[in-house]
């Protein structure tokens, strides 16, 4: 039985009244693993007091526990499991996605405790039970509109379904379909770059989604630096890097001062089923020199794109009748004032 720990009167409780009618049955708490007060309580042999409280699990935010909580928790309770925020955003779109209902984070975490402890044990041989596993939840569904953002932006993630890398690449043209053609058949859902006139080599955040259900993370990442380094790309797998996936992957590159021919576009690409992104990249080939690259797949059936190309004098008739060729909705945001004052 997997329950959300909190201030932990909910897992003594039923800790207490299980062991008295299934003493064999296992009782198991879920924290968040930057917020285990339990944990630490039961590893240390006394109440710690925590400087703050769970800010994501609000729902379920202690700073220290009761004295007979943690006498019952310290006697009847048999394990803890901690989990990320990324892995409590996955389960928060399991149970939607289960029972169309929306749960807070602090409704979700024993759901996300469950999965982990169950993919860290081995499966039982055909034909035999793996056990019986019961999530209790708390009726939390108090969710802020404004966090199912983060929600939504980790869940993939914390399901190890989808993994931020960062690229080293050399600046030549044709780099991004390269790289895009070298990771297949995985979707690419993210490219971030800014071109910098300074550095020999390109900086570039990508995230990928795995296609082979089969493969562990590990397996999976190593397949995609294989993958890139055929091509001359280093790549390094940052998904369990807070700061890069919260900040340093919307900061890559700078202001480089200004690129002679540089146009700056902004489209809209067709997402569902639609190779968008693979016809994009293809259109430009080795012609067009990309300066600037901001992509991200939300899974909507509409993908936003801003776009730098370097278009060489005389070249400029050409660039536009392969933008109309393209047939997506483009914006030219060369004069916008944000990219004039800004970005260059």
């Amino acid at each position: 039985i997997f329950v959300c720990t909190g201030g932990s009167s909910l897992i003594a409780g039923i800790a207490a009244s299980v062991k008295q009618i299934m003493p064999h049955t296992k009782v198991i708490g879920v924290e968040p693993e930057n917020n285990n007060l339990l944990q630490r309580s039961l590893l240390e042999g006394h109440r710690v007091v925590l400087p703050e409280p769970s800010h994501f699990v609000d729902g379920a935010a202690m700073q220290q526990l009761g004295p007979e909580v943690f006498r019952l928790c310290n006697e009847l309770v048999d394990d803890i499991v901690t989990v990320s925020d990324d892995e409590i955003c996955a389960a928060v779109r399991d149970c939607f996605e289960d029972t169309r209902a929306m749960l807070e984070p602090a409704g979700a975490i024993s759901v996300a405790g469950l999965k982990k402890w169950l993919a860290s044990r081995h499966k039982a041989p055909e034909g035999q039970s793996n056990g019986n596993y019961v999530v209790i939840s708390s009726d939390a569904s108090n969710i802020e509109f404004d966090i199912l953002r983060f929600i939504a932006e980790r869940a993939s993630m914390g399901e190890h379904k989808e993994r931020l890398f960062v690229l080293e690449s050399p600046e030549k043209s044709g780099a991004f379909f390269r790289m895009y053609q070298a990771v297949q058949p995985r979707a690419v859902t993210e490219f971030i770059y800014r071109f910098c006139p300074t550095d020999e080599k390109a900086l570039v955040y990508m995230c990928v989604l795995q296609a082979d259900a089969t493969l562990t993370p590990e397996q999976e990442t190593q397949g995609v630096v294989d993958a890139l380094k055929a091509i001359d790309v280093k790549a390094t797998d940052v998904t369990a890097n807070e700061m890069a996936k919260t900040h340093a992957r919307y900061l890559a590159g700078g202001r480089h001062g200004g690129v002679a021919g540089e146009r700056v576009l902004r489209f809209e690409f067709p997402e569902t089923g639609s190779g968008a992104l693979r016809k994009f990249l293809t259109a430009l080939g080795q012609e067009w020199f990309v300066t600037l690259l901001h992509y991200r797949n939300h899974g909507g059936q509409v993908g936003k794109v801003l776009a730098g190309i370097k278009v060489p004098e005389g070249k400029e008739q050409a660039f536009d009748s392969m933008l109309n060729d393209l047939g997506y909705t483009f914006h030219d945001e060369t004069s916008n004032p944000i990219f004039v004052e800004y970005m260059r």
